[in-house]
């Protein structure tokens, strides 16, 4: 297994591109850290999938726009799974209007997700693995 002793996090893995990495991850011998929004309820079954291929997972629930919560998930990784290894930025959001149509909201929230969320994660992550 290559990844043997490696622990990952996988943001926005409760489903589609984040599910299919995660469960990936954990065939080559990855722990995983799934995270999702706390409304996600496909998350659990995602861990449970990854625990029935004998690697530790356990979900985060959390928002990557908060940044707060980004340094806990990261941290929670490294209490709980003992290291971290590998982070893919999966997490994305997009609102689905007509560009004129779109309020400043709509995109601040987009960004929040997207850019912020992966800056915030990617950062956190880095100070872990540069230790």
């Amino acid at each position: 297994m290559k990844l043997q002793n490696r622990v990952a996090i996988v943001t926005g893995a409760g489903r589609g591109i984040g599910r299919a990495t995660a469960l990936e991850l954990a065939r080559n011998g990855a722990d995983v850290l799934v995270n999702d929004l706390p409304t996600s309820q496909y998350s659990e079954g995602v861990v449970r999938e990854i625990q029935a291929l004998g690697r530790r997972a356990l979900f985060f629930p959390g928002d990557v726009a908060d940044r707060q919560r980004d340094q806990e998930m990261i941290d929670t990784a490294v209490r709980e799974l003992g290291r971290l290894d590998i982070l893919v930025n999966n997490a994305a959001l997009s609102v689905r209007r007509p560009f004129l149509e779109l309020e400043p909201a709509d995109v601040e929230r987009t960004w929040a997700v997207i850019l912020w969320g992966s800056f915030h994660a990617s950062q956190f992550a880095a100070r872990q693995m540069v230790k």
